[in-house]
Protein backbone atom coordinates (compact mmCIF):
# COMPACT_ATOMS: atom_id res chain seq x y z
CA UNK A 1 0.00 0.00 0.00
CA UNK A 2 1.22 3.40 -1.05
CA UNK A 3 0.14 6.66 1.53
CA UNK A 4 0.88 9.48 -1.09
CA UNK A 5 0.93 12.95 0.20
CA UNK A 6 3.05 14.49 -2.20
CA UNK A 7 0.00 17.03 -3.26
CA UNK A 8 0.32 18.37 0.17
CA UNK A 9 1.03 22.49 1.28
CA UNK A 10 4.34 23.36 2.08
CA UNK A 11 5.41 24.27 5.73
CA UNK A 12 3.01 27.37 6.90
CA UNK A 13 3.82 30.36 9.24
CA UNK A 14 1.30 29.18 11.65
CA UNK A 15 1.80 26.00 14.10
CA UNK A 16 -0.24 23.52 12.45
CA UNK A 17 2.83 21.81 11.31
CA UNK A 18 3.83 18.19 12.11
CA UNK A 19 7.26 16.15 11.49
CA UNK A 20 7.13 13.04 9.54
CA UNK A 21 7.46 10.74 12.11
CA UNK A 22 3.81 12.48 14.05
CA UNK A 23 1.91 11.73 9.83
CA UNK A 24 3.51 8.45 9.96
CA UNK A 25 1.98 8.28 13.22
CA UNK A 26 -1.64 9.16 12.94
CA UNK A 27 -1.48 7.38 9.55
CA UNK A 28 -1.41 4.40 11.51
CA UNK A 29 -4.26 5.11 14.18
CA UNK A 30 -6.25 5.84 10.79
CA UNK A 31 -5.62 2.56 9.01
CA UNK A 32 -5.76 0.59 12.55
CA UNK A 33 -9.51 2.20 12.85
CA UNK A 34 -10.02 0.88 8.99
CA UNK A 35 -8.17 -2.38 8.94
CA UNK A 36 -8.90 -3.63 12.41
CA UNK A 37 -7.70 -7.36 11.95
CA UNK A 38 -3.98 -6.31 11.04
CA UNK A 39 -2.62 -7.36 14.66
CA UNK A 40 -0.59 -3.89 15.99
CA UNK A 41 3.09 -5.40 15.89
CA UNK A 42 7.17 -3.61 15.15
CA UNK A 43 6.28 -4.96 11.46
CA UNK A 44 2.93 -3.41 10.47
CA UNK A 45 3.81 -0.49 8.73
CA UNK A 46 6.51 -2.44 6.46
CA UNK A 47 4.40 -2.90 3.32
CA UNK A 48 3.18 0.91 3.71
CA UNK A 49 5.23 2.79 1.38
CA UNK A 50 5.39 6.68 2.55
CA UNK A 51 5.21 9.29 0.53
CA UNK A 52 5.88 12.43 2.31
CA UNK A 53 8.00 15.36 0.84
CA UNK A 54 10.68 17.40 2.70
CA UNK A 55 9.59 20.80 4.11
CA UNK A 56 5.47 20.29 3.72
CA UNK A 57 4.00 21.11 6.26
CA UNK A 58 3.54 16.96 7.44
CA UNK A 59 7.07 16.77 7.30
CA UNK A 60 8.63 19.46 9.08
CA UNK A 61 12.12 20.70 10.40
CA UNK A 62 12.82 23.11 12.90
CA UNK A 63 12.73 26.00 13.10
CA UNK A 64 9.00 25.43 12.09
CA UNK A 65 6.65 25.71 14.45
CA UNK A 66 4.67 22.54 15.59
CA UNK A 67 2.56 23.86 18.70
CA UNK A 68 -1.08 23.55 17.00
CA UNK A 69 -0.36 19.74 15.74
CA UNK A 70 -3.13 18.16 17.27
CA UNK A 71 -5.24 19.86 15.12
CA UNK A 72 -3.68 18.73 11.95
CA UNK A 73 -3.10 14.80 13.44
CA UNK A 74 -7.45 14.99 13.64
CA UNK A 75 -7.55 16.23 10.14
CA UNK A 76 -5.16 13.88 8.76
CA UNK A 77 -7.02 10.96 10.24
CA UNK A 78 -10.20 12.61 8.46
CA UNK A 79 -8.47 12.53 5.47
CA UNK A 80 -7.56 8.82 5.11
CA UNK A 81 -10.84 8.15 6.22
CA UNK A 82 -12.11 9.64 3.26
CA UNK A 83 -9.52 8.38 1.15
CA UNK A 84 -10.67 4.89 1.68
CA UNK A 85 -14.68 5.98 1.72
CA UNK A 86 -15.14 4.14 -1.68
CA UNK A 87 -13.16 1.10 -1.12
CA UNK A 88 -13.77 0.11 2.60
CA UNK A 89 -16.98 2.01 3.19
CA UNK A 90 -17.62 -0.70 5.25
CA UNK A 91 -15.02 -0.09 7.51
CA UNK A 92 -14.41 3.57 7.79
CA UNK A 93 -15.60 6.06 10.58
CA UNK A 94 -17.17 9.22 9.63
CA UNK A 95 -15.42 12.43 10.16
CA UNK A 96 -14.94 13.84 13.81
CA UNK A 97 -15.56 16.96 14.85
CA UNK A 98 -13.38 19.01 12.77
CA UNK A 99 -11.26 20.54 15.66
CA UNK A 100 -9.02 18.88 18.47
CA UNK A 101 -11.43 21.32 21.02
CA UNK A 102 -8.42 21.54 23.65
CA UNK A 103 -7.38 24.32 25.34
CA UNK A 104 -3.77 24.85 27.11
CA UNK A 105 -2.10 26.75 29.48
CA UNK A 106 0.96 26.90 31.27
CA UNK A 107 2.74 29.95 33.52
CA UNK A 108 4.90 29.69 36.82
CA UNK A 109 3.92 29.53 40.38
CA UNK A 110 5.29 31.91 43.04
CA UNK A 111 7.96 29.48 44.07
CA UNK A 112 9.39 30.11 40.64
CA UNK A 113 7.97 26.24 39.48
CA UNK A 114 6.15 25.55 36.54
CA UNK A 115 2.57 24.49 35.85
CA UNK A 116 0.96 23.06 32.33
CA UNK A 117 -2.70 22.65 31.83
CA UNK A 118 -3.98 20.63 29.13
CA UNK A 119 -8.13 20.10 28.42
CA UNK A 120 -10.35 18.85 26.30
CA UNK A 121 -13.78 19.50 25.77
CA UNK A 122 -16.37 17.98 24.15
CA UNK A 123 -17.04 16.88 20.45
CA UNK A 124 -18.61 14.77 18.24
CA UNK A 125 -16.84 11.76 16.45
CA UNK A 126 -18.83 10.72 12.93
CA UNK A 127 -20.33 7.29 12.70
CA UNK A 128 -19.20 3.72 11.84
CA UNK A 129 -21.28 2.16 9.55
CA UNK A 130 -21.30 -1.27 11.96
CA UNK A 131 -22.45 0.87 15.02
CA UNK A 132 -26.12 1.52 15.24
CA UNK A 133 -26.74 4.40 18.08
Amino acid sequence: MTIDFSRSSNACAGPVNISKSTTIAATYVALKHIFTDVPANAGVLKPVKFIIPEDSFLNVRAPKPVGGYTETILRLIDVIFQAFQNSASDRVNGCAYGTINALSLSGYRKNGSRWVMFSFFGGGHGGHPKVMA
